[in-house]
């Protein structure tokens, strides 16, 4: 009676390896394979959301140099030579927008879809390839910072019908949102960004700089700040638009280039106060 029940569960136990062998080999197949080209911020955190998605498989990263590779998962497979990439579904560039068109002929793929992530090159910088597109993020990006693609928004573009779809399956895949935009949209939103982002955030630093010089409290600022960018939310800001420049308040506008005349910033002030004033785009 115990060498049969021995027997069957050798039999079950046999079974078990069996089925979970299919399972791996099954599941194997059906991942989409992706490998990068650059380690920058971008690529780091869309390896971090590559990696983290049971669907998806991070071939490897193509890097130069090694100044960033430290930041990476140690998972991640790191390669200096592009052309010994991996076979693979999506080739994300994800470079200087000066070295995509060189980078993009020196892979060699017979069905994998090329893509960069630039806000202002054409899709066609990649035409050499028979599948080729864009995955734009519009987000800013750091090492010391994960962002959740999740709440990113995605601008695709596919060079065919098929290259769109196999674009869209990704985002899919990635549980983000996404939006099919062509190459002169695209700039446009990447213009409207640079101001939401990359001028806010140069403002916000000078911030920092008056707030140290003056030795002012910075939490008395978060206030403020946050409600600025509640009423961009809600499509208010130019309504809600307040101090000295709107009101066209002359003496405060004097007293605080009195301040700034030693500084590098007078002539910031200025201007932006001349575009408060005319209050028109």
């Amino acid at each position: 009676m115990i060498i049969i029940k021995v027997l069957l569960f050798i039999i079950f136990f046999a079974n078990l390896i069996k089925t979970f062998k299919s399972f791996i080999v099954n599941y194997a197949i059906i991942m989409i394979t992706i490998s990068i080209i650059g380690s920058g911020k971008l690529s780091y955190n869309l390896s971090e959301a590559f990696i983290s998605n049971k669907e998806l498989r991070l071939n490897e990263i193509y890097s130069r140099n090694n100044k960033n590779i430290k930041l990476f998962n140690k998972k991640i497979k790191f390669t200096n030579k592009i052309d010994s990439l991996s076979e693979a579904d999506f080739y994300f560039i994800l470079t200087n927008d000066d070295s995509i068109e060189e980078i993009s002929k020196k892979i060699k793929t017979k069905n994998g879809m090329i893509l960069h992530s630039s806000g202002t090159k054409g899709k066609d910088a990649l035409s050499n390839h028979l599948n080729f597109g864009v995955f734009y993020p519009l987000q800013t990006f750091s090492f010391n910072k994960k962002i959740d693609f999740t709440k990113t928004p995605i601008l695709i573009e596919g060079n065919s019908q098929k290259s769109l779809e196999k674009l869209k399956e990704l985002c899919r895949i990635l549980e983000v949102e996404f939006e099919e935009v062509d190459s002169k949209k695209r700039l446009h939103y990447h213009l409207a960004a640079s101001f939401a982002n990359n001028f806010t955030n140069h403002i916000l630093s000078l911030t920092d700089e008056l707030v140290n010089k003056f030795k002012l409290e910075k939490k008395f600022f978060i206030p403020i700040a946050n409600e600025t960018f509640k009423k961009f939310q809600s499509n208010k800001s130019k309504e809600s638009q307040t101090g000295p420049a709107v009101r066209n308040d002359v003496k405060t506008l004097k007293k605080h280039e009195e301040i700034l005349k030693k500084s590098n910033y007078l002539n910031l002030y200025k201007i932006i106060t001349k575009s408060i004033k005319k209050n028109d785009l």
